[in-house]
């Protein structure tokens, strides 16, 4: 089947000339000068809220996009278009990867790419606040590690071979990096977690590939990035066909889409906060463990 992009696919609506008005201020990224004479209902339009895609773990991921073509498919404007047709087909590939993956425990691949990937963004973070620091000392000293990072962009999107490749090709770079540069930017730490949680992630990995039911968890990543990409696209199309005139249809289910994102959210919270009152616990259990072992 071909699929179109977004905006080719929003180009054969029935409704597209509408977009071809001079009036319209910004829709699929043109502009026009004259904002003044500009209909209130084109301008504004309706907003779906940002779906927290980074918080879902592989099975959550799935179920939550299953109840959300549940949501749109039905969706005049949507329904027959291209994003929505690969949305659709994309969702039923990367379904058929996670139930082969359950069997193996996917969610230990996942766990630990995300605590690489945590180590390397703080390390990221650190330095780039240690190349605006006051002392002109850890400025420098943050700018000779900082050219071993950019050497290497950010690799923690790629797939996982791509990835933890260049992860440790950066960890063999930093490995030749003065120690005292490390320690005065405070790098060193997340350099050292760094290095653990790639030799952890590889661990596993090798695992999985031994295992006899393997499927290649980075193929999972790959079809999840796309099931992502195409949700995307799904919200700018509801997004653009909110700007038609006489669109209740739409209005109702973007609506539907914001409180089903806000349940989530709302999830995702409680889930956190349940978590940090676990952690308190147990920090106070082990006090009181020390407590009495001193006694």
């Amino acid at each position: 089947m071909e699929y179109l992009l977004p905006d080719v696919a929003l180009a054969r609506q029935p409704w597209a000339h509408d977009f071809r008005d001079p009036k319209i201020v910004r829709i699929m990224g043109t502009r026009s000068t004259q904002r003044n004479d500009v209909p209130l209902h084109l301008d504004i339009g309706m907003k779906l809220k940002t779906i927290p895609f980074k918080k879902f773990q592989n099975k959550d991921w799935l179920e939550f996009l299953e109840k959300y073509i549940e949501l749109v498919q039905n969706e005049v404007a949507v329904k027959d278009s291209d994003p929505m047709q690969m949305l659709v087909d994309l969702c039923s590939e990367y379904k058929r990867m996670i139930s082969l993956d359950c069997a193996v425990d996917g969610q230990m691949i996942v766990n630990a790419d995300n605590a690489a990937d945590q180590a390397w963004s703080c390390l990221n973070a650190q330095l780039k606040i240690e190349l605006v620091h006051p002392d002109i000392a850890q400025r420098e000293a943050a700018q000779r590690i900082y050219r071993h990072l950019l050497k290497y962009q950010n690799p923690t999107r790629l797939i996982y071979d791509k990835e933890y490749e260049k992860l440790g090709l950066l960890l063999d770079d930093l490995a030749t990096a003065d120690e005292a540069d490390l320690k005065l930017t405070h790098a060193w730490d997340w350099v050292v977690e760094l290095k653990a949680r790639h030799a952890h992630f590889l661990d596993i990995y090798q695992k999985r590939l031994e295992h006899a039911s393997y499927i290649d968890p980075g193929a999972i990543k790959i079809a999840r990035q796309k099931t992502e990409k195409a949700c995307k696209s799904v919200n700018a199309l509801l997004e653009a066909s909110s700007l038609k005139h006489d669109s209740q249809t739409i209005a109702q289910t973007i609506e539907r889409l914001n409180a089903s994102i806000d349940a989530q959210k709302a999830l995702f919270k409680q889930q956190e906060s349940q978590n940090e009152a676990d952690l308190r616990l147990e920090t106070i259990e082990d006090i009181d463990m020390d407590d009495d072992e001193m006694a």
